[in-house]
């Protein structure tokens, strides 16, 4: 891949965040949807059996996927060999999840998850089946057709049939039914989108060079992965089922636009930071400028998330998720610094330094464990305070390491952050003169009141990115009007060119 200036590095982003912003809108959709047909305690459950077959998921593929990414030649042999083992690995661990799943309903005592698990563990043999065909697509850079298939297997898969068996009273299950029926069409979307050479083929040597990265690619997906559900663990074996569904509602809403809109970035940038490994000014340039973008979305996002906490639960949720409101504000603290640790994920795994990587989640895994066992009996807040702490320490410890690695500086970096800042204190600020104006109105759905938070804050986030000056926001809007401008209709333009210190562009 030649060289990318940061204009051409936000247009490979383009169709994946496009795929990401509709996933997001649509989970927290149908999140507000199911939260009033579904009580807490039918989420608890299903957060536990999310929590097995996640960890299933990773131990499935064996990181096949990522390693064809990574893998700088790849031959016919390679991907017919990756997929051999991936589906391997996929029988085995769904037959392990059977085999164990007396054992964990014993654990939590929650008997309905006997039939849960091992009704989901069909989607990890649908997972293991479509790895390689996501592999090569993200490899390709087709970030339109993933979204195609994110789009469609969601909508129809999930949304549909949840919905309309939540509506038909079936309780948790309408919650499995749609698990099921959307990893199967995501499963047939990836064949059609990628038609891989699914053969089955094993040559040692060649296996071994796949799983040396594979492997450590899973060891450290699944230690990052029961790190960021080990919270999810002790709440559900001590505080029960109710108590998990209210955690985890607020857990997933904070983690929502994390996960989605880091993702969109990450996805293209590992294929990117794979074929520019080499390029170490390239990598910093790039990092830095994911880290900004990044961050100059997801921290206002949470940052209205904290101050509007009241409206944002009870707007979308209803009145029967009063207790979540103060785990999902302290949640959002851990937020921001898990929006730039899982930038750094994606440089450090290009690079080949996934056991690095993995040495900093153990750590961060051991701080979570130790901090939930202990703080579990205090109730919810205190659990989320641990997560809090531990983020913060992996911040500071992934930033260590993708800054040694690529030559950055510590200035460099905290300024990369600097316009994310700006702009988070900037929505704070209008969030409590909006909380203190409600005060003085009585009777207004919360629906309303949040509809009302997020139009203010909409026009905080667009007035403060376009005319605070470069000093504080930096030169990103620049970049990001330049890229949109012969998409804007001529009397914007001129009224930008007039008021708005970043545009510079011609029409």
């Amino acid at each position: 891949m030649s060289e990318q200036n940061p204009h051409s590095v936000i247009k490979g982003i383009s169709w994946n965040g496009l795929r990401v912003a509709f996933q997001a809108v649509s989970s927290i959709v149908v999140m507000a949807i199911l939260a009033r047909l579904l009580p807490p305690t039918d989420f608890g459950l299903m957060a536990i059996a999310i929590l097995v077959i996640g960890l299933g998921d990773l131990a499935s593929s064996l990181g096949m996927g990522p390693a064809i990414v990574q893998k700088k030649d790849l031959s016919l042999e390679d991907i017919q060999i990756a997929h051999t083992i991936s589906v391997f690995f996929g029988l085995l661990v769904t037959g392990a999840i059977c085999i164990l799943t007396p054992l964990l309903v014993d654990y939590f005592t929650f008997a309905a998850l006997e039939n849960i698990l091992i009704l989901l563990s069909v989607t990890l043999l649908f997972s293991a089946f479509g790895s390689i065909a996501r592999g090569l697509l993200v490899r390709e850079m087709n970030f339109k057709a993933l979204f195609m298939v994110d789009f469609i297997s969601y909508l129809v898969g999930y949304v549909v049939v949840t919905v309309v068996f939540a509506l038909l009273d079936f309780g948790v299950y309408a919650l499995v039914f749609g698990a099921i029926c959307q990893s199967f069409l995501m499963l047939c979307l990836l064949l059609f989108f990628a038609k891989p050479p699914l053969r089955f083929c094993y040559k040692h040597a060649i296996a071994l060079r796949l799983m040396s990265f594979g492997a450590g690619q899973s060891a450290t997906g699944f230690v990052n992965y029961f790190a960021a559900n080990v919270d999810y663990v002790f709440i559900g074996k001590y505080l029960g089922a109710s108590a998990l569904g209210l955690y985890s509602r607020a857990y997933h809403l904070v983690t929502l636009p994390i996960a989605k809109i880091s993702a969109s970035i990450t996805g293209v940038m590992f294929s990117s930071y794979s074929k520019n490994q080499h390029k170490k000014s390239q990598l910093k340039r790039d990092y830095l400028m994911v880290v900004e973008l990044t961050s100059l979305i997801i921290f206002p996002i949470l940052a209205g998330f904290f101050i509007g906490a009241k409206w944002v639960i009870l707007g979308l949720f209803g009145q029967n998720w009063l207790e979540a409101i103060v785990p999902f504000q302290i949640l959002c603290l851990a937020g921001l610094f898990k929006c730039v640790f899982n930038l750094a994920g994606s440089l450090v795994q290009a690079l080949g330094f996934v056991y690095a990587e993995l040495r900093r989640q153990c750590v961060y895994l051991v701080q979570l464990g130790v901090g939930c066992f202990f703080a579990v009996q205090w109730g919810l807040e205190y659990v989320a305070w641990v997560v809090v702490i531990a983020s913060f320490f992996l911040y500071i410890m992934m930033a260590q390491l993708v800054l040694r690695l690529v030559a950055i500086s510590w200035f460099e970096f905290f300024k990369s952050q600097q316009a994310a800042i700006v702009l988070s204190a900037l929505i704070l600020i209008v969030g409590i003169v909006f909380n203190r104006l409600m005060l003085q109105v009585e009777g207004l759905p919360y629906e309303i009141s949040l509809g009302l938070f997020i139009v203010v804050c909409a026009i905080t986030f667009i007035a403060g990115f376009l005319f605070l000056p470069k000093a504080l926001i930096g030169t990103m809007p620049n970049i990001c009007l330049d890229k949109v401008q012969h998409k804007m209709p001529a009397i914007l333009i001129r009224y930008l060119i007039r008021f708005s210190p970043h545009y510079s562009g011609m029409y």
